[in-house]
């Protein structure tokens, strides 16, 4: 229940401070660069990524420093409304109740309560619905990437993909930072709905992602390896 300072950075200091109230747990903290930009506002271009030895249980307050190297430009104009701490793995806003900011030196920091699930979180302006981790082209014109089951996995997981027309199909997978892991299609593919094998046993546990690219048609969807 005592807070847990992190000393963590990337180019610069990005810290995270956390406290647990619910069941006691081991709890590991990274963070990395990230450069894609908010579709809603202002976003922090960085990645924090933490994690439980034990999922489930927790209740957390989490809080997460950065500096201004780290803010786009809608961000450091409107830091207080935009400060808000969302989770990656749905992109929803993580916690309850009120934030607590602090803008007056550096590390800037923004902290919320009630937070029980985790992973990796960002702060800035996302939603649920086309945020970082699913982001879509024209999908009314009949190509659908479908998403990977089992998901969450350990070793094998199964990802379908559909195309209305004969296209040449890129499905590649990549790590958080944007390593290129392996190419699970690279070839012309006939109009029908096709499924790949991607076999994670040489990976290690955490977040990766899924691009398709075809006929113009391009859209991400995120996976997790337990």
């Amino acid at each position: 229940t005592s807070e847990v300072f992190f000393p963590i950075g990337t180019t610069s200091y990005s810290p995270v401070w956390i406290t647990n109230s619910g069941t006691v747990d081991r709890i590991s903290a990274s963070v990395i660069k990230d450069n894609e930009e908010s579709p809603f506002g202002g976003r922090v271009k960085l990645i924090w990524n933490i994690l439980e030895d034990i999922p489930g249980g927790g209740d957390y307050t989490l809080q997460f420093g950065w500096t201004t190297v780290m803010e786009n430009a809608a961000f450091r104009t409107d830091r207080e409304n935009c400060a808000k701490i969302f989770n990656l793995t749905d992109t929803a806003e993580a916690g309850t109740g009120d934030y607590t900011t602090q803008f007056d030196k550096q590390p800037y920091t923004v902290s919320r309560g009630g937070i029980s699930n985790l992973g990796p979180f960002v702060v800035g302006i996302f939603t649920g619905e086309t945020g970082l981790i699913e982001i879509s082209g024209d999908v009314s014109n009949g190509f659908v990437l479908s998403q990977n089951f089992p998901n969450p996995f350990s070793l094998l997981t199964t990802i379908s993909f559909e195309i209305p027309e004969k296209s040449f199909v890129s499905l590649k997978v990549r790590n958080l930072i944007g390593e290129e892991i392996t190419e699970l299609a690279g070839k012309e593919f006939l109009p029908g709905l096709y499924s790949v094998t991607f076999d994670a046993s040489r990976l290690t546990r955490g977040i990766y992602y899924y691009t398709i690219k075809a006929k113009g048609f391009v859209q991400t969807k995120e996976m997790i390896i337990l």
